[in-house]
């Protein structure tokens, strides 16, 4: 673990010591890796894992784009879940269950600060969420629509790191 700060932290100032300035242009598209963490709801009895995937975008003007997401979390689900006891009493005494969880959607972002080399934006969008439980268990589709707020920090001319918080909220 400190090697892994320790390295973000020498990235940090060497992506600090680069000049030069990035911004959104009207017309380009973008294709990008993430991974990140993933918050489930409780009734979900999905145990909170990381999600990785991919987002596909375009931005149209300086301050509208609109990105495509696939995301996936392989995570526990807790067969033996009594939603009366608490999370450490389900956890002793549950049996987890190896399942898949995926994520997709489609969202529009709005760039607050277009010609930066540090861009805020906010975004919005619908997609659904399918978690595939034990074959004992019937697999849950779900609509949801998320907000989110982020920043892309532009590293290059066509490279930016991105960071973001969202809020999903799922349909059951």
């Amino acid at each position: 673990m400190k090697r892994f700060f320790g390295g973000m932290v020498v990235l940090l100032i060497l992506v600090l010591a680069i000049p030069g300035w990035a911004q959104i242009r009207p017309g380009t598209s973008s294709a990008t890796i993430f991974i990140g963490g993933y918050v489930f709801d409780r009734d979900q009895e999905v145990k909170n894992a990381p999600i990785n995937g991919i987002r596909v975008g375009y931005d149209f003007t300086r301050r509208f784009g609109l990105e495509g997401v696939l995301g996936y979390t392989r995570t526990q689900y807790w067969a033996d879940w009594d939603l009366t006891k608490t999370t450490l009493e389900n956890w002793a005494n549950a049996r987890e269950h190896v399942t898949d969880v995926y994520h997709y959607r489609l969202e529009g972002l709005f760039y607050l600060l277009p010609d930066g080399k540090v861009v805020p934006y906010l975004a919005a969008g619908i997609g659904g969420q399918t978690i595939d439980y034990p074959t004992y268990k019937a697999d849950k589709n779900s609509f949801l629509a998320d907000v989110e707020v982020g920043l892309k920090w532009f590293l290059y001319e066509h490279m930016a790191l991105r960071l973001d918080i969202r809020a999903p909220y799922i349909f059951s």
